[in-house]
């Protein structure tokens, strides 16, 4: 699929190329133009009809929202359902079109005229630079300033993301591949969607205070990287609690709780892969875990893999066959899939039975709709907030 998005005739408009393969042979290879949003699958008002799966398509300042992901440019995703394969990829704009406002304008005569400028600027500097007597000192400035920015942009490339991921105590060299990232973090996006669900969220979900017992030769001992994992997760510090998750699971292996703080930290900063190689961990010692089961199927669902996500929602409905937590997973799957009535179905069967959840996972779900960029879509729908206001008593009030 490629987006190239640009002003025409002053309305935004988004080129989307669509991809459907099956079994390796492609049959469906289409442009279309998108205005506001496109419906690709197997609705009656689809754009482009294929079986097996709902995907409402937005372009949002520039972006391609696509199941729960904002694409830029140069992000590629896939989605596999059954022996379809249907391929997305955001490329750069291949040209730009202007709204009538700059119809007269002659391009051409802009262009000389910005290079005869240029090039008087640049005359003038060096004229300037030639009669002063700190020329020297001037170019020396020039050329630290250069050497300076190198060294900068060097230490940002590499720092943007071994911070989130390299413990507070270096055990280890970590694998940062490019692909360690699967989507986008969870974070608010109130002014996106018209609602104040993070403020919601806060209200409710608290963050323990925690004191720092004891600083020994070597660090902090493991009660105090654990309550500080704790308290950093329920700030939304996601980084800083993947860091102590990953200290504790390193230096003292077995404990369950750690290796899911580890696995929950890692699904909130979009690294799906990874928390879904975590989960299958817990589950192979704990074939019963609640939150691993409901967890493997929702990063399943998000890595394009829909028919393991189904199987995965089956076995736990069948483990929990009165558990509401199923279907808080099934509002994620449902939502990931883009079908977001189906979602709303599920969060409506979960909301009758909300007081039946344990207070962590109670705040969990708080978490999810408030930031969990599956229910993106779902925020902006007037209709969540009327099912929470009706269900729970407590809604996000409009911005």
């Amino acid at each position: 699929m490629r987006c190239l998005y640009w002003l025409e005739m002053g309305v935004a408009v988004a080129k989307l190329h669509v991809t459907v393969a099956y079994h390796g042979q492609i049959i469906e290879d289409r442009i279309l133009t998108v205005h506001e949003s496109v419906r690709l699958g197997e609705r009656p008002d689809a754009a482009l009809c294929f079986p097996g799966v709902d995907i409402l398509v937005t372009c949002v300042d520039g972006d391609i929202c696509w199941r729960g992901r904002r694409l830029r440019e140069g992000d590629r995703a896939s989605l596999d359902v059954g022996d379809l394969n249907i391929r997305v990829e955001h490329l750069w704009p291949e040209r730009l079109r202007y709204s009538r406002a700059f119809a007269g304008i002659d391009l051409a005569f802009v262009l000389i005229l910005l290079g005869v400028t240029v090039a008087g600027m640049w005359i003038d500097t060096f004229n300037r630079v030639g009669h002063t007597p700190t020329r020297g000192n001037f170019l020396e400035e020039i050329g630290d300033f250069r050497q300076r920015y190198a060294d900068n942009a060097r230490w940002q490339r590499s720092a943007e993301r071994s911070v989130a991921v390299r413990p507070v105590e270096d055990f280890g060299d970590l694998d940062l591949a490019d692909d360690l990232w699967d989507g986008p973090r969870a974070q608010p996006d109130d002014e996106r969607s018209g609602f104040s669900y993070y403020s919601w969220y806060r209200t409710s979900v608290s963050i323990p205070a925690v004191n720092v017992r004891n600083v020994g030769p070597s660090g902090l001992d493991r009660f105090d990287h654990a309550a500080l994992a704790e308290a950093a997760y329920a700030a939304d510090n996601y980084e800083a609690a993947l860091s102590h998750f990953q200290w504790l699971v390193a230096h003292h292996p077995g404990v369950n709780r750690w290796l899911e703080g580890m696995a929950i930290s890692q699904k909130r900063l979009g690294m799906h892969r990874q928390s879904l190689r975590n989960f299958n961990q817990l589950l192979d010692e704990n074939p019963d875990h609640l939150v691993a089961m409901g967890s493997r199927a929702v990063a399943l669902a998000r890595l394009g893999q829909i028919e393991a996500a189904e199987d995965a929602l089956d076995a736990l409905r069948t483990r929990y066959p009165y558990q509401p937590y199923s279907s808080q997973c099934e509002a994620l799957v449902f939502a990931i899939r883009g079908l977001e009535n189906d979602a709303l179905g599920a969060l409506d069967a979960l909301f009758r039975e909300h007081g039946a959840l344990p207070v962590r996972l109670q705040d969990e779900l708080r978490r999810d709709i408030s930031m969990d960029p599956a229910f993106s879509n779902l925020r902006a729908d007037p209709r969540l907030g009327e099912l929470l206001k009706e269900r729970l008593g407590d809604a996000p009030r409009p911005i």
